[in-house]
C-alpha cells in the first residue's frame, strides 16, 4: 500500500474552549485548506473497518445541494458571500496547543481576567490529522466544487470548530451522539424570518418593499404565523405569509421549472423592480375593481378598518388569508389563458365574494357554525372561482368530471 502524503504543518489562531466534557478549539481557515485537508469519512483510506461511523454520521452528499453552494460561492460579483461555522471531527495525527499568555501584557491595566487563562492560543496541525465533517458536508462539497473554477477563492476564510474522535467504540459513539445532536436541535429558518431577511429572495424583497411603499399595504399586514385571521384583527388586511405565498404564485413564470433556485440567488435591481411593480398593478386593479378594498383603503378609523369585511357572517374573500390565495390564483390562471392583468380581475371580481354564499358553503365556510370550515378545500374553490371568471378547469390541470365528484362530497 502506498505511503500516504503528509501535508505540511498548519498554525492556526485559535480559543480553546470546554462544554461538559469536551474540549474544543474554535478557529478561521481558508478554503483552500479546508479542500486539501478536510475529507469525507469514505474518502479516508483505512478509517474505519466498517461502514457505520460513515452511514451514521455522513449525511449523503447531494449532488444537486453541492452543486447549489457552488453556484453561491461563483456569483459574479458576490462580495457579501457568508457561510456559518463547520464543525470538523478529527483523528489520527499529533495536533499541538499552545497557549499564548496575555496575563503579562502592559496593555491591559486591570489584567485580562481569569476566565481567559487557557483560551487564547495556536492550534498546531502537524499534517497526519484526519479530518472530516460532522456538520458541514454539503458546505464542504460545494466549497471544493467552487474550488474548481475559482482558485482565487482559495483565501477566503471561514470558521472552524474542532473537536477530537477517537476510533474506539466508545468514540463512535460519541461522534454519532455530537452529530445527531447538531442536526436534531439545529432551527430551520422560518417563514417569517424567510421573508423578514432574505436578500436574494425576489418574492421576499417584494413583500418588503410593498409594507414600506405601497401606502395600501404599509402597516396594514398581520404578523400572524396561522393560517387564519380573527375577527377580532379589525385593523389587517391580511397576514404577511399570506401575501408572500400569494404573490409567490401570482409572480413566477408560467413555466415553474427553476423558480427555487432563482429565488436563492438575488436579481438585479431591474428585475426586482419589475416583481414590484407587477404586485402594485395587481393591487391597484384589485381596488379598482373592488368597493370594499377602496373603503378599506380610504378609511379614517385605521383601527377598524377591515371589520366589516371579516366578521361572523363571514365576510369578503379577500379579507381570509385563504380567500386572497384563491383569488391570486385564480387571476394568475385567467393571465395565462391571454387576458391582461386589469381584463383577469375584472372576470375574476364577477365571482361571489361574499363567503356567506352557497358557492362557498362546506367548502370555505360553514353556515351551521359561522365560520371558517377547519380545513378548506383551496383547489375546489380556486376551480369554482375560476369557472365562475370565465376561464377554463384545463389551466389548472382539472375538469369538469373532477369537479363533479369533489362537489358531490360536500353534499349533505
Amino acid at each position: 500500500m502506498p505511503e500516504e502524503k503528509k501535508l505540511s504543518a498548519l498554525t492556526l489562531p485559535a480559543l480553546r474552549a470546554k462544554m461538559g466534557d469536551r474540549v474544543y478549539y474554535i478557529a478561521c481557515m481558508r478554503l483552500g485548506d479546508l479542500r486539501d485537508r478536510v475529507s469525507r469519512v469514505s474518502e479516508i483510506p483505512g478509517a474505519h473497518q466498517s461502514k457505520t461511523l460513515s452511514k451514521l454520521i455522513q449525511r449523503e452528499i447531494e449532488e444537486g445541494h453541492a452543486t447549489k453552494i457552488a453556484a453561491y460561492l461563483l456569483q459574479p460579483d458576490n462580495d457579501e458571500r457568508f457561510f456559518n461555522g463547520l464543525v470538523i471531527g478529527v483523528y489520527g495525527g499529533s495536533p499541538e496547543w499552545y497557549e499564548l499568555d496575555v496575563r503579562g501584557n502592559r496593555e491591559f491595566p486591570e489584567g485580562p481576567g481569569e476566565n481567559t487563562e487557557g483560551i487564547v492560543g495556536y492550534l498546531r496541525l502537524e499534517g497526519t490529522e484526519k479530518l472530516f465533517a460532522i456538520d458541514g458536508q454539503h458546505r464542504m462539497a460545494g466549497i471544493k466544487k467552487a474550488l474548481e473554477k475559482r482558485p482565487d477563492l482559495t483565501t477566503d476564510e471561514v470558521s472552524v470548530l474542532f473537536v477530537g474522535h477517537k476510533t474506539t467504540q466508545e468514540g463512535l459513539q460519541r461522534t454519532r451522539r455530537l452529530f445527531t445532536t447538531l442536526n436534531k436541535y439545529a432551527k430551520a429558518v422560518s417563514p417569517m424570518e424567510k421573508i423578514a431577511l432574505d436578500e436574494d429572495d425576489a418574492i421576499a424583497v417584494t413583500v418588503r418593499r410593498l409594507m414600506e411603499e405601497y401606502p395600501l399595504l404599509k402597516d396594514r399586514l398581520s404578523l400572524a404565523k396561522t393560517r387564519s385571521l380573527s375577527t377580532s384583527d379589525t385593523r389587517s388586511l391580511t397576514t404577511v405569509e399570506t401575501l408572500y405565498n400569494a404573490l409567490d404564485f401570482y409572480l413566477k413564470p408560467t413555466s415553474a421549472r427553476g423558480w427555487a433556485a432563482y429565488l436563492r440567488q438575488r436579481p438585479n435591481d431591474e428585475e426586482l423592480d419589475s416583481f414590484y411593480e407587477r404586485a402594485v398593478e395587481l393591487w391597484e386593479a384589485i381596488k379598482a375593481h373592488c368597493p370594499e378594498l377602496r373603503t378599506f383603503a380610504e378609511a379614517q378609523e385605521v383601527e377598524i378598518a377591515s371589520a366589516p369585511y371579516r366578521n361572523k357572517d363571514g365576510g369578503h374573500l379577500l379579507f381570509r388569508p385563504v380567500g386572497l390565495d384563491i383569488i391570486f390564483r385564480t387571476i394568475r390562471y385567467r393571465k395565462n389563458e391571454g387576458l391582461s392583468t386589469e381584463g383577469a380581475v375584472a372576470a375574476v371580481f364577477q365571482a361571489p365574494m361574499n363567503l356567506s354564499d352557497e358557492l362557498w358553503y362546506q367548502i370555505l365556510w360553514s353556515p351551521s357554525l359561522n365560520r371558517m370550515v377547519n380545513s378548506p378545500n383551496k383547489t375546489v374553490a380556486t376551480a369554482l372561482m375560476l369557472k365562475q371568471a370565465g376561464g377554463q378547469l384545463a389551466t389548472m390541470r382539472r375538469g369538469e368530471v373532477w369537479l363533479e365528484r369533489e362537489l358531490a362530497s360536500y353534499q349533505p
